[in-house]
């Protein structure tokens, strides 16, 4: 009983007001017999006011019945008459058309009804429901439509929803955060900004919050499928071991709406974390086959076949869909991935920066985009994404270690230094290079910190004795602190660990071998070097 009042308030907070008193009175006398727990003479009542009453308004009451009680393919026809119709309410048709489409098919579909709403009468709703379809088309369009719908009415929930989406899309996830609380201030009955809320919170990593707030969404809206695709993913973030549960919500998710194509992405990701990839594969195939033109579903099928350990195949697949969708960030983004794990750094940076520009709130586009440059020579240029990639990602230990080691590259040691100590002190902090890039920092400064560099130094090779870079840094500390016995053990030390380093290893022996004023052993070790 709880359930139907809950959807029976949910019909009812959509709806436009209507000046026909006796649709007034039908829509009523449905939302009382769904509070009695009866759904059946509800959906009776108001089947019985369109045939009365045949134009949009009504159409459209039905519909969002139909689509609330999950009888999907019926509320399609029926927005679909609706949208024949004439009166003012046929945008509204049209754009409840709309969003039905994109939520069970191509968005190329769902994008022509929207268009033609928007054409019929441009306000929040119809701008709305365009800037949702775009989310999956054209992100950076989405924001800019959905901007429009916030400025049409700033109190139209349904727009901060619209806007919320698009800056998901855009990988700005704390900015959809704040649009989708907004969308809920503005209507707490609506559900839809709740999902989104909840994918928002699990793009941040906030487990227990997207999990509140998807298991609100679904029982505020049990039928609702996208609801229990976002509790499903959420159930997995906030405990990995809680797999089993987790694939039992998506695919009933997958269950109640068998035509979404982004239920079956999240299907796919869940099959993905307990490495099932064949069956994340055939989840992802699915998905390109309900919209063939879901560039986000491309990209993921073919990280699914570089996982496999296809890369070239999985690079040439990259290359084609950054040509097909060249406003697609995450296809960008791909293609400049697997071109740095394929070594072509600098084919790898325009790919690169079309995803930073589209991905504004990617750290991981940023990340990359810094690898790129930093790969080609470009250290200077490398500063900036990597300042952004830590700055998007503080958790990310590796984004901040590698950006303070290019702050020292870039002669900013302070900053560096100071950004290293914090990576390093973090609890439980244990990676090497932390500490081998803290070594050269102080080692470079001026004066140099030789004391402390060793130090650090050596705490990397505790915690990697294999660690010939930081074997490297420790000679050339040793040196700059003129301890020659310990700068040459540290050397012989290196061409064990590296050969590739012999050469580096001679030249700094025999320079501490000059020091000692052994020079006949210093020129042995030259003639190696």
């Amino acid at each position: 009983m709880k359930k139907l009042t809950a959807i029976a308030v949910l019909v009812l907070a959509g709806a436009p007001l209507l000046a026909d008193q006796k649709i007034d009175e039908a829509v009523a006398k449905a939302t009382e017999q769904l509070q009695k727990g009866k759904p059946e003479e509800a959906l009776k009542t108001l089947q019985k006011l369109v045939s009365q009453n045949p134009g949009p308004e009504a159409q459209l009451h039905l519909g969002r019945f139909q689509e609330k009680m999950g009888s999907l393919d019926d509320a399609l026809a029926t927005y679909a008459k609706g949208a024949e119709g004439t009166g003012p309410a046929k945008a509204d048709a049209l754009a409840a058309l709309a969003g039905l489409q994109l939520r069970t098919g191509p968005a190329k579909t769902a994008l022509a009804t929207a268009e033609q709403a928007v054409q019929t009468q441009s306000n929040p709703n119809t701008l709305a429901a365009l800037a949702r379809v775009q989310a999956r088309l054209d992100p950076v369009k989405a924001l800019a439509t959905a901007d429009q719908a916030v400025a049409a009415g700033a109190t139209a929930a349904i727009a901060h929803e619209a806007r919320g989406v698009a800056l998901l899309t855009q990988g700005r996830n704390d900015d959809a955060v704040a649009a989708f609380r907004k969308a809920l201030e503005l209507d707490p009955k609506l559900v839809r900004p709740r999902v989104g809320l909840a994918m928002a919170l699990n793009a941040q990593k906030k487990g227990a919050e997207a999990l509140a707030e998807a298991r609100k969404a679904t029982t505020e809206d049990p039928n609702l499928a996208e609801g229990h695709a976002a509790l499903a993913l959420a159930m997995l973030a906030e405990n990995p071991k809680a797999w089993n549960d987790a694939i039992a919500e998506g695919q009933d998710a997958a269950f109640k709406n068998p035509k979404s194509p982004e239920i079956q992405m999240a299907v796919a990701k869940i099959f993905e974390t307990d490495s099932r990839f064949d069956q994340a594969a055939d989840a992802y195939k699915k998905a390109l086959a309900l919209d063939p033109n879901f560039a986000v579903g491309r990209a993921a099928l073919i990280n699914a076949q570089f996982r496999k350990g296809d890369l070239d195949g999985a690079l040439t697949e990259a290359l084609k869909l950054a040509a097909d969708a060249p406003t697609s960030g995450d296809a960008q983004a791909q293609a400049g991935e697997l071109l740095l794990r394929k070594g072509d750094f600098q084919k790898a940076i325009t790919p690169l920066e079309k995803a930073v520009a589209l991905l504004a709130g990617s750290a991981e586009a940023n990340y990359y985009l810094g690898k790129a440059y930093f790969s080609t020579g470009r250290v200077k240029d490398s500063l900036a994404p990597y300042k952004r990639a830590a700055e998007l990602a503080p958790s990310n230990l590796e984004y901040r270690s590698t950006y303070g080691l290019v702050l020292g590259m870039n002669e900013k040691y302070a900053e560096a230094a100071a950004e290293l100590q914090k990576v390093v002190a973090t609890p439980g902090y244990k990676d090497t290079a932390g500490f081998t890039n803290l070594g050269y920092v102080y080692r470079n400064m001026t004066p140099p910190k030789v004391t402390e560099s060793i130090a650090a130094y050596k705490k990397a090779l505790e915690l990697d004795p294999k660690n010939a870079q930081a074997a490297l840094g420790l000679g050339w500390a040793y040196s700059a602190a003129k301890m020659w016995d310990d700068c040459i053990a540290a050397y012989q030390k290196l061409i064990q660990l590296d050969p590739k380093f012999t050469g580096a290893a001679y030249t700094g022996m025999a320079w501490a071998e000059a020091s000692k004023r052994n020079f006949e052993k210093a020129r042995e070790l030259l003639i190696l070097a």
